[in-house]
């Protein structure tokens, strides 16, 4: 505590001014501050369901569900990319996996860069498709043929 005095002298009149400087406590200085954030993500204090993504906010969190789940959450569940008519865009076979899909193809094709489209596999490139004369390539397929005057056995 600092006390300063002050003597002032006016009109024949001799008074005394008194200036006090007080300092507050610690504690009470320390109580307009902002409580500390926790972040309950890194601290794994968090409820997020496991298909989720914690993000930290000004004293609390909020849960957000992976891309390929639905809900609040909390809880989140998969998102099948398959049903419907869209059937994640694969031009064959779509299969639904946990939070995602993968598009499949037929017997005699395989999945184009896109992973959706389809491409017919030349199965005759390879040792002439297991064929003794001829190969043709079909559409998914291949076909064994002979040359004139042979027969398929």
């Amino acid at each position: 505590m600092i006390v300063q005095a002050v003597m002032r002298a006016g009109a024949g009149l001799v008074g005394v001014c008194l200036v006090l400087f007080v300092q507050l406590p610690a504690r009470a200085s320390a109580s307009r501050t902002p409580p500390q954030d926790v972040d309950e993500c890194a601290k794994s204090l968090d409820n997020c369901s496991i298909d989720a993504i914690c993000q930290n906010t000004p004293r609390s969190y909020k849960c957000i569900c992976k891309s390929g789940y639905k809900g609040d959450g909390k809880h989140c569940e998969d998102i099948d990319e398959c049903v419907g008519e869209y059937t994640g865009g694969c031009v064959h076979d779509c299969i639904n996996i946990p939070g995602n899909y993968r598009c499949t193809c037929y017997d005699g094709f395989r999945l184009a860069h896109d992973g959706h489209n389809c491409l017919d596999v030349d199965e005759c490139l390879e040792d002439n498709g297991g064929c003794q004369q001829i190969c043709v390539n079909m559409m998914g397929s291949y076909e064994c043929r002979c040359r004139e005057g042979y027969f398929l056995q």
